[in-house]
């Protein structure tokens, strides 16, 4: 199956969070959930294919019942397994010691994100009263259960002075790895202005919390691409994105929309007629070889292949 490893699988839009740079707008409000049987069934397709690692994300993926089934499935088929949750459910009740144990031997990697070392400040980005709190809880309690946990952290104006106090935090929090990432102008976070920070910014923040901490800290790869070129465009190369209804995208950066093609939707065409025939992912793969070199700087590849926009647009940065 090419170099594809990855599938991300965004179970649903449904948050008890509804974060500043949410790139995919989720909220308490929403309310789309993955059809469990449709999603236990692209598990099963993606390890025939050869899949090496599911990654389960939303909004927040604790809100799905069928979570576990989803992670067992995995682990079952042979495939790594990575969960991106805060911790917390709309109802109001704690991830508790009992559910997080529950997972100890389905889940490889938790990701969570942490938007400021003290609970005003993050709770006012989440837009979540005690959220801070109910996080840090549930990170130590994954840390009891052995379950290895991954912070990240988005960078922007508003926030960037945060990134030491962070790290200091995943040091008392166990945590020993921090990606800090820059802000996708999509979702709830494309109605933002001003969220944009300059690599030289964001290098003078790591730089800071460095000299402090020992958590190790690192630009994520599509951060890494938009602002450096140290790393290529991915895109369709090592992951496919399935949202909650089943259109699929290239990048976890762009995300899902409806398409005009049945192709495009992996709940109405198998999967490996998806990789093979999607128009979305052909002209991704077009593009990626008329435009060599072309990434995050200067032409998303992703983007371009979803909206349709002609070869050699330049998106802003």
């Amino acid at each position: 199956m090419s170099q594809l490893r990855t599938i991300r699988l965004e179970i649903t839009d449904k948050c008890a969070l509804a974060c500043l740079h949410c790139s995919v707008n989720a909220g308490p409000g929403k309310s789309r959930m993955m059809p469990l049987a449709l999603a236990l069934d692209l598990i099963d397709q993606f390890a025939r294919l050869g899949g090496q690692e599911v990654i389960l994300t939303g909004g927040e993926p604790l809100e799905h019942d069928g979570y576990v089934e989803m992670l067992e499935r995995a682990k079952t088929r042979g495939m790594r397994t990575c969960l991106f949750s805060m911790g917390i459910v709309t109802n109001g009740k704690l991830f508790d010691g009992t559910a997080v144990r529950r997972l100890k031997g389905l889940l490889d990697l938790w990701v969570v994100s942490l938007h400021a070392g003290s609970a005003p400040a993050h709770d006012d980005l989440t837009g979540g009263r005690g959220s801070f709190d109910e996080t840090c809880a549930a990170i130590q309690r994954a840390a009891v259960a052995g379950i290895e946990v991954q912070a990240t952290f988005f960078a922007y104006p508003g926030n960037a002075h945060q990134l030491r106090a962070v790290a200091g935090l995943c040091d008392h929090l166990g945590i020993t790895s921090l990606r800090v990432l820059s802000v996708v102008p999509q979702g709830r976070a494309a109605n933002q202005l001003g969220l944009e920070l300059a690599i030289d910014v964001i290098d003078q923040a790591i730089e800071e919390a460095a000299r402090s901490a020992r958590v190790k800290l690192r630009l994520g790869e599509a951060t890494k691409a938009k602002y450096r070129r140290e790393s290529d465009c991915q895109a369709i190369s090592s992951e496919l994105v399935v949202n909650c209804d089943g259109w699929i995208s290239p990048c976890h950066s762009v995300e899902p929309t409806a398409s005009t093609s049945e192709l495009d939707n992996a709940f109405l065409v198998p999967l490996a007629e998806v990789l093979r025939s999607s128009p979305r992912l052909s002209r991704c793969r077009s593009l990626a070889k008329e435009e060599a070199g072309i990434g995050c700087t200067s032409g998303c590849l992703a983007r371009q292949a979803l909206l349709g926009v002609p070869s050699g647009h330049v998106f802003p940065r």
